[in-house]
């Protein structure tokens, strides 16, 4: 016998109570884990950059004592977050900035490494030991007539320094500036004691720059000199076997 109409509803609303009564423990658990997510992420924004709030509401002081702190810690990802939010509030310290170059450089970052410090030298006046980083910097994201310019500098705000004249040197055979990077090379021995063991190493740059400009026979006495100072020098060696007779 065919069941009867009343029969065949109430079977289909039994079916659909079942099937509510599966889905609600689903729908609980889904609703649940997305409030963990949300908690989650929260969490992990607070022990990366600290509380949530926007940065114009919070303590400038604060934010530069944490991420001094942070820095001194070597903690240098997280200390540049703060950095980068103090110097939203106070773009003109000179010193914050400077101190960001230098975390953006250890953490790899040239590129903004480069572009704070250069920020910091215009608010702060130029400086030899500023400049020097800076042509470093310049070299590394190949921006290599500004290294030159940078490097130029430095060396004439200490003219005594030999580290100065190697950097500007190196800089000047990059651009091609041969005659320009000799002198530099041997202003930096120059500055040397006599003898001294660097020197056998300014010579070899100096013998490989004298074999850039085309000049093998000075390549060669640059050479010579240098394996005066340190005989055992394989390089000086090679290079010297290189050119011959």
């Amino acid at each position: 016998m065919a069941d009867s109409s009343l029969v065949v509803e109430g079977r289909v609303k039994n079916r659909q109570s079942a099937k509510k009564d599966r889905e609600r423990p689903r729908k609980v658990f889904l609703i649940f884990a997305a409030i963990g997510l949300v908690f989650l992420v929260s969490a992990a924004y607070f022990l990366w950059l600290g509380p949530l709030t926007n940065a114009p509401t919070q303590d400038a002081v604060e934010l530069r004592r944490n991420g001094a702190n942070l820095y001194r810690a070597k903690k240098y990802v997280r200390a540049s977050k703060y950095f980068e939010r103090y110097i939203d509030l106070k773009p003109r310290d000179w010193r914050a900035r400077e101190l960001l170059a230098d975390i953006y450089w250890r953490i790899g970052d040239t590129g903004q490494a480069f572009n704070e410090l250069k920020l910091a030298d215009n608010l702060a006046g130029s400086k030899a030991d500023r400049l020097y980083k800076l042509g470093l910097l310049a070299q590394l994201v190949d921006e290599d007539a500004e290294a030159v310019t940078y490097l130029l500098k430095s060396v004439q705000s200490r003219p005594k320094s030999m580290l100065f004249r190697v950097e500007l040197a190196k800089a000047y055979v990059k651009t091609g500036q041969f005659d320009k990077a000799i002198n530099e090379w041997q202003a930096a021995i120059a500055l040397l004691p006599e003898k001294d063991i660097y020197s056998a190493v300014i010579f070899a740059e100096l013998g490989d720059t004298f074999q850039s400009a085309g000049e093998k026979d000075k390549a060669k006495e640059a050479y010579r000199l240098g394996l005066e100072i340190e005989p055992a020098n394989l390089y000086l060696k090679a290079q010297t076997a290189k050119i011959g007779d």
